[in-house]
């Protein structure tokens, strides 16, 4: 599945306790740039079922392929699955 478009500008993801900012690649989920900043986010599946690159979004809009790895709790506490999340313009996380 194709994400959605961000064309209106550059996608940039700000990883608040790292200091780090990284300009994505178009396509690039937070994992990605994640780990393309030198960052670590532990992860499993990689499909957006296990739950285990959970991580909070401080603020941002982010499309999310989520298939069931995150509980509605969860998501109403901000969390978002890496792998399967790609950013909508600028996007910060508590990482």
């Amino acid at each position: 599945m194709a994400p959605q478009s961000a064309a209106a500008g550059p996608t940039c993801v700000r990883f608040a306790r790292s200091g780090v900012e990284h300009l994505c690649a178009p396509g690039e989920t937070l994992l990605d740039a994640a780990r393309n900043s030198g960052l670590y986010i532990p992860t499993a599946c990689q499909q957006g079922i296990c739950g285990t690159c959970r991580t909070v979004k401080l603020s941002g809009d982010v499309v999310i392929d989520d298939l069931g790895g995150l509980s509605l709790e969860e998501k109403a506490a901000g969390y978002v699955l890496a792998c399967c999340s790609r950013p909508l313009g600028t996007v910060c996380l508590d990482l």
